[in-house]
């Protein structure tokens, strides 16, 4: 078992990459992956077939975002209704909407229905505009 202390330096990513056998138990991917900052797991995702899905499924599982970084939620939203198997991974769902309130919650609503693996969702919505209804969501989360 790893140390959970553990961070893997970029020589060690390609280490792994070039002396581990190619065919480990899912355990042991999901043993490492848990154990990787989210840059290593962007990189496992990325170049190496035999982590991707454990890398995309830990990368995915935590999805936590504010309003205020609008071109990353727009990707977010995106990502997860064009790529349902990466949606499929999404646990936990932490949005912090402060402005474009009402596009958030368009975006959200044409989501929600994706993140199959979904327990947990919150929602924090603060802004000045008064005609913010949310009646669409808790019929959606009914």
């Amino acid at each position: 078992m790893l140390d959970s202390a553990a961070r893997f330096h970029p020589d060690m990513v390609t280490v792994l990459f070039t002396t581990m056998p190619k065919q480990l138990p899912a355990e042991i991917k999901s043993e490492i992956v848990g154990h990787c900052p989210p840059n290593t797991l962007y990189t496992f995702a990325l170049v190496s077939k035999a982590f991707q899905y454990e890398a995309e499924r830990e990368l995915y599982s935590t999805i936590s975002i504010h309003s205020d970084n609008m071109p990353g939620l727009q990707n977010v939203f995106e990502t997860l209704t064009k790529r349902e198997h990466k949606a499929r991974f999404v646990r936990y769902l932490k949005l912090e909407v402060y402005e474009e309130i009402e596009m958030v919650m368009r975006e959200l609503f044409s989501t929600l229905p994706k993140l199959k693996a979904l327990i947990d969702l919150r929602l924090w919505v603060a802004g000045r505009d008064k005609d913010v209804h949310l009646d669409p969501l808790w019929a959606l989360l009914r």
